[in-house]
């Protein structure tokens, strides 16, 4: 019986520590993670106009493949009316 509770009582012992450690990493991570959030956030807006980058890059797209349409058609033959 005496054992159980000596276990019971070392088991106890080491759990806190780990959980209050456990907590404050948690803490410290979370802190961490919306710092880089908001720094990420911040850059991003600084060096940009109010266009989404995927817009800007999908409308390049567009126009290269376009222009890339344009120039592997041969020219038009005028047409024998």
């Amino acid at each position: 019986m005496s054992i159980v509770l000596v276990f019971a009582v070392a088991l106890l012992w080491l759990a806190v520590p780990v959980l209050l450690l456990s907590r404050i990493n948690r803490d410290a991570r979370r802190a961490w993670r919306q710092q880089r959030k908001a720094l990420r956030m911040k850059e991003r807006d600084s060096h940009r106009s109010h266009v989404p980058k995927r817009a800007v890059l999908a409308r390049k797209r567009g126009l290269k493949a376009a222009r890339r349409r344009s120039e592997s058609k041969p020219p038009a033959l005028p047409s024998a009316s």
